[in-house]
């Protein structure tokens, strides 16, 4: 007998739903289903930058690798982001937080800038 073929988006769909669970306190997250993979992007100024990057890298158990650099309102953002595997799912957290020094190392989407004013 033939079984239905499974949908790839059924698995990161309960994984968000017991993630939603389990962490009632995170931080505020757009939340994406995707070929197989949840995606979480936390954006904007307003929604914890640095603390929320670190709260998903603590929860993750990951580092977080930088991306690109934009600017918004004026403040100079970076999206850095966290790629685990959670509940046997692909998942990928983007946070955007700002950039502290311009002597910062930023990489990602072929930009590096090292110890030079941006």
């Amino acid at each position: 007998m033939n079984r239905p073929p499974v949908d790839p988006q059924l698995g990161p769909a309960l994984a968000l739903r017991a993630f939603i669970r389990e962490y009632p306190g995170r931080p505020e997250t757009l939340w994406t289903v995707n070929s197989g993979t949840l995606r979480g992007q936390v954006l904007g100024l307003y929604n914890g930058g640095r603390s929320s990057l670190d709260w998903y890298a603590e929860v993750l158990g990951v580092e977080p690798v930088p991306g690109h650099v934009f600017r918004y309102s004026g403040v100079e953002l970076q999206v850095m982001r966290l790629s685990a595997t959670w509940r046997d799912v692909q998942v990928v957290v983007e946070v955007s937080v700002p950039i502290l020094t311009p002597s910062e190392i930023r990489t990602g989407d072929n930009m590096a800038v090292t110890g030079v004013a941006a």
